[in-house]
């Protein structure tokens, strides 16, 4: 009986862990000749990536200067364990070093609820904040669009998210700059999660690309500048009007003064599209790991005859039939002072799909009653 017991055990952890070899890339700036230095920095980097793809998150707290991380401090949200790793390749270019390992990870089953259902994840373009807006005109073009076409692409491949492209129009939506219209910006945001599909919008703005004398005497007399990049990334759960993350990014690099637009390859080979680059895998790292565990929330479109109801969730957001859902009616009232208060009620009627599309699904109660679903009200998995 004994025996019985262990190997049920031991089924049972084998299948929620494995061990897997993962092959990534990393790269770390070479400062003060310092290569060994670089390598560190460089198989750090490349082991951060192996984390995140075997299913590890990391929180991390960075200082970027000279294209390079000054500090860097980072902790690992689950139970991954780095066996062993091995040095495949190793180059050099303009001052930067490359190196690919290969990472033995061993890694323990650590599924959150939302995580088997991709979210809906709609970007709009990145805009620049007042003070930038005369900078970005004359020196540097095109970097906000770049920047939000980039970070569109990288998150295109987290398997958790579904990006629906990015909004290329400038809204000019500032959340440091809310009041007094802080009805009207939520308001565009649930209406661009309506007419858009999508439940979460991430807005980014460009706080900072300043250029400033680089240290030293030498550099005093080449006029060599670096050019600095700080971004605030905002997160919203637009059917909730809540904020569900928000962070600044930033750094500096060398500036070459030849280049004048951010589409050219030349852009994005240089130290600072690099700087760049470093930014724009953070910002979608963090992105994916505050939005994995969240459950994609629907809404009611439409009501057919038989009692059920056509909801915007379908197969690519994780529902299959069967799926639970309860409802959150909406409504609003306006206060003592003239404030319009929304709330939210949430239903006894728990609803299951009964026909499931892409995009699409078909839901219906599990009683006779239907609870008063109205259109619009929100739809959450059980």
């Amino acid at each position: 009986m004994i025996k019985i017991i262990i190997l049920l055990f031991t089924l049972l952890y084998a299948s929620l862990s494995y061990a897997q070899w993962f092959e990534t890339e990393g790269t770390a700036q070479i400062k003060n000749g310092d290569v060994a230095l670089a390598r560190t920095k460089a198989i750090e980097e490349a082991l951060r990536q192996a984390m995140l793809e075997s299913g590890s998150f990391i929180t991390s707290e960075q200082e970027i200067s000279n294209g390079a991380i000054s500090k860097d401090n980072f902790s690992l949200s689950s139970s991954n364990d780095v066996k062993q790793y091995t040095l495949v390749s190793q180059s050099q270019k303009d001052n930067f070093l490359t190196v690919r390992i290969r990472v033995f990870i061993d890694n323990q089953f650590n599924l959150c609820l939302g995580e088997a259902y991709p979210k809906n994840v709609l970007p709009i373009l990145f805009t620049y904040d007042l003070n930038q807006f005369q900078e970005s005109s004359y020196s540097l073009t095109d970097l906000n669009a770049e920047i939000t076409r980039a970070i569109t692409s990288k998150l295109n491949t987290k398997p958790r998210l579904n990006v629906l492209g990015y909004y290329n129009k400038n809204l000019g939506l500032d959340p440091i700059r809310l009041n007094p219209n802080k009805d009207k910006f939520h308001k565009t945001l649930l209406e661009l999660a309506l007419t858009k599909d999508a439940q979460f919008i991430i807005l980014g703005i460009i706080r900072d690309i300043s250029t400033r004398q680089r240290e030293g005497l030498l550099n005093s007399f080449m006029d060599n500048e670096n050019r600095a990049l700080a971004l605030s990334i905002y997160v919203y759960n637009a059917l909730s009007g809540s904020l569900v993350y928000s962070n600044d990014y930033s750094g500096d690099a060398p500036w070459d003064k030849n280049i004048t637009n951010a589409k050219s390859s030349v852009f994005w080979e240089s130290q600072y599209g690099k700087l760049v680059t470093t930014i724009i895998n953070g910002i979608s790292n963090d992105i994916e790991k505050t939005l994995t565990c969240q459950k994609p929330t629907g809404i009611i479109l439409k009501e057919l005859d038989e009692g059920a109801f056509y909801i915007n969730l379908g197969s690519k957001n994780g529902i299959k039939q069967g799926t639970r859902f309860y409802i959150d009616h909406n409504a609003s009232f306006v206060d003592n002072y003239g404030n319009v208060r929304y709330s939210k009620k949430r239903s006894r009627t728990i609803l299951k799909a009964i026909s499931v599309d892409l995009n699409t699904a078909i839901i219906k109660p599990l009683a006779d009653r239907s609870g008063n679903i109205q259109i619009h009200d929100l739809v959450f998995i059980e």
